[in-house]
Formats: C-alpha cells, structure tokens, sequence
C-alpha cells in the first residue's frame, strides 16, 4: 500500500525538524514560503541561502536578522541559536 499525499498533508507536523532537515527549512515548508523568493528578498545568492537550508553554511548575523524579519518570526525558530554562554547544570 502506497501512502498518499493528502494523508501526509493532513498529518500533525513534528515539534521538531527532521535529522536532515534545518529549522530553517522546515519552517520554510511547514509555511509554503519558496527559498528562491526569500533570497531575493534578503538580498543573498540562492546557492548562499540553499546552503544555509541545507545546513552547510552559518548566516551571518545580518543575513539570519533580514531572514527573521521577513518571515516574521523569532531567529530561534529558524537558526539554532548559540548565545555563548555555557551550559550549566543544576543537578
């Protein structure tokens, strides 16, 4: 048995992206929001910005801000973010 598309359209999306999948990426899809049209949008190369869907390159600060602003969401939702401080464990 095949399984078919709308059964995959209606099921409830994980909280989190797949393995393969950055954060970035899945809100993409999760939104209908094409990668062509948010790098033209933000002013970077498509190779740039599949890179950074990919997983293969690191924004820079001024690249994930202009993303974050024109999809109109927290940077947290679309970039694993690093604030440099340490973990610290309360055990």
């Amino acid at each position: 048995m095949t399984k078919s598309k709308t059964s995959s359209a209606t099921s409830v999306a994980s909280p989190h992206p797949a393995n393969c999948m950055t954060k970035l990426r899945y809100y993409l899809d999760e939104h209908g929001i094409g990668m062509a049209w948010v790098a033209k949008q933000v002013g970077i190369n498509y190779d740039r910005f599949y890179r950074l869907c990919a997983g293969t390159g690191e924004p820079t600060l001024r690249e994930g801000l202009r993303i974050r602003k024109l999809l109109g969401c927290q940077l947290q939702q679309i970039f694993d973010v690093d604030d440099g401080e340490p973990e610290v464990s309360h055990d």
